[in-house]
């Protein structure tokens, strides 16, 4: 239920940024620190992009028919604005190339680990909720 479904994006909410410290800190003591640098940039744009992407799938699972394309091209705008936020970062910012992918890789491996750490029970958790999506309100 709802419950699951919270305590499951709070989990993942958690695991994002705490997976991409983890790999910033190992290339950190492993010597590479621009590479850190820009694993810890790559992590807060996982981030941003978890946070936005919850709340506009949110709003997507619970919109009416007619408003549901709509909330679907938020998300496909969301996706060029990481992109071009990515470019930002590697480009004019300067940021390691390389670390920014390794923290943006922290988003999937965020949700992995979170999945693995709750078991079976958080891994239908937005089903419930997406039963209801089909019912216009």
């Amino acid at each position: 239920g709802r419950r699951a479904e919270m305590k499951t994006m709070s989990a993942i909410g958690l695991a994002i940024p705490l997976s991409g410290l983890l790999a910033s800190g190992g290339l950190a003591i492993g010597g590479l620190g621009s590479t850190a640098s820009g694993a810890l940039a790559g992590t807060l744009l996982a981030s941003a992009s978890w946070w936005v992407l919850q709340l506009l799938g949110r709003r997507l699972v619970k919109a009416r028919s007619r408003v549901r394309p709509v909330a679907a091209a938020l998300i496909g705008a969301k996706l060029a604005v990481m992109a071009g936020l990515t470019w930002v970062v590697i480009g004019p910012l300067g940021f390691d190339g390389i670390g920014v992918a390794v923290g943006i890789g922290s988003l999937p491996l965020g949700i992995i680990a979170a999945a693995c750490l709750l078991g079976p029970d958080a891994w239908g958790a937005g089903l419930d909720l997406a039963e209801g999506a089909g019912k216009d309100a």
